[in-house]
């Protein structure tokens, strides 16, 4: 039987992938997958229950694997939640419990907070998941079932993450209002302008993860950009990069109030763990531009 340093769940996913390649260089890594794919060591399929888990013994397991939805998610998708969210991190945690694995690291949600106001939430702040809806719902039971994994002397740190953003993730707001720039040349904004979130590039994100794997101290931990940033700033900083204009739509400017959709205090990250914001939202959006228009160029040269 292998012994490894660190396993990671949800190794297949955008972020998952990012925490795989920086963990590689320091540690023994096993990259677990749903599916078989390129750089998956072990598939393992966190929803089922008769499949094979990974034969290996690792130290540290950080569980990534997710289903992800949005902010007010449809209560018709609540159940796929539920099963990977709530019942795959119990699986997890069952399965570190019989490795008798040191450190579980779970990745969670700032949607967990479920609503704001005019300051970012702590980690002490109480959570309103159900505001939210049922993917902030979800997370929240999945960190609660990850408390479980105490039992058997195995340390917990869970990470919630601010809203993600990069090259890789093709259904992105960023992507979406990138793409809309390139088909017509023009961006549309649609109110409410001032609705903000706080947003952080991927590999922003992974060194957190990498920071916690390294680290003593344990619990929970609020990660994010450290700023929040408006719908019609990060359509005009993409427009920006395009070359393009910004057009903001007078549809329904009478309507929805503006929200704030996540936005968190993450000083103690900073403080202990060293979290820091290595890229820009300048520089990120700048980099999705330029993959977004190499694809474009070798489109039409196919």
């Amino acid at each position: 039987m292998a012994v490894v340093d660190v396993l990671v769940t949800g190794a297949g996913g955008v972020l998952g992938r990012e925490i795989v390649n920086l963990l590689r260089p320091q540690y023994h890594v096993v990259a677990c997958g749903r599916v078989p794919g390129e750089n998956i060591d072990a598939v393992w399929d966190i929803v089922r229950h008769d499949t094979l888990t990974p034969d290996c013994e690792p130290e540290i397991v950080v569980h990534g694997a997710a289903r992800i939805a949005g902010y007010k998610q449809s209560l018709s998708n609540a159940l796929s939640l539920f099963e990977t969210n709530v019942l795959g991190t119990v699986q997890v945690v069952r399965w570190c419990a019989l490795k008798q694995v040191k450190k579980l690291i779970i990745l969670s949600s700032a949607i967990v907070y479920g609503e704001w106001q005019d300051f970012p939430k702590s980690e002490a702040d109480p959570v309103k998941p159900w505001v939210a809806g049922p993917y902030a719902v979800s997370k929240w039971c999945g960190e609660q079932a990850a408390h479980l994994v105490k039992e058997c002397g195995c340390k917990l740190s869970i990470l919630r993450l601010s809203s993600l953003f990069g090259p890789k993730y093709i259904n992105g707001l960023p992507q979406r209002m990138i793409s809309q720039g390139l088909r017509t040349g023009s961006i549309e904004v649609a109110p409410p302008f001032e609705t903000a979130f706080d947003i952080m590039y991927v590999s922003d994100a992974a060194r957190a993860v990498e920071l916690a794997v390294a680290s003593e101290d344990v619990g929970l931990w609020n990660i994010g950009s450290g700023r929040l940033t408006t719908v019609r700033k990060l359509a005009e900083l993409c427009a920006y990069h395009l070359g393009v204009k910004t057009v903001l739509s007078e549809k329904d400017i009478h309507g929805k109030e503006p929200l704030i959709l996540n936005w968190v205090n993450d000083e103690r990250a900073r403080r202990k763990l060293g979290h820091t914001n290595e890229i820009s939202l300048d520089e990120g959006i700048s980099s999705i531009v330029h993959e977004n228009k190499n694809g474009l160029l070798k489109a039409m040269l196919q």
